[in-house]
């Protein structure tokens, strides 16, 4: 943290990183894009509801899906669904639920994108809205025998 000396004018402090007003008069400062984990690489066999994650304050999202070796079962499909968090009851309400890949092909990696203006580059899907403060991915399997070994990574983007 940047302290104030007695010599720095009132707000310096507040200069040397962007912020913005969190709604209320009081500075929230902005964080860079963000990346994480929400499932390391093994099979899916059933659907899959994510937990809860917090947005600091970022605009989108992307989604990397990467499927591995063997996709095994009968006509296996896999979907993701992006969830905005109640924030009052903690209900999951879908706000994205992109084509489910039919098959998803192993040795592939699946990028979803969700932002409030146009990205460049080849998504799987692209969804123009904003990222809820509180959201979640579940991962929704069909087809008998299904097994899918795959990873969802995600990054935040301001």
């Amino acid at each position: 943290m940047i302290e104030r000396s007695a010599s720095m004018p009132m707000g310096a402090e507040l200069a040397a990183y962007q912020v913005v007003d969190d709604g209320a008069g009081n500075p929230l400062r902005v964080l860079g894009n963000a990346v994480g984990t929400l499932r390391a690489n093994s099979a899916l066999t059933t659907n899959m509801n994510g937990i809860v994650l917090g947005n600091p304050n970022c605009k989108g999202l992307l989604l990397y899906v990467n499927v591995t070796t063997p996709v095994a079962g009968t006509t296996p499909t896999l979907q993701l669904r992006v969830n905005a968090i109640d924030p009052i009851t903690g209900t999951a309400f879908p706000i994205w639920t992109p084509a489910a890949l039919n098959p998803p092909v192993a040795n592939t990696e699946y990028v979803y994108a969700m932002y409030p203006a146009a990205l460049a580059g080849s998504f799987t899907a692209f969804l123009n809205n904003i990222l809820p403060r509180s959201w979640s991915v579940d991962l929704l399997v069909t087809g008998a025998g299904v097994s899918v070994p795959m990873s969802l990574g995600y990054g935040l983007l301001t």
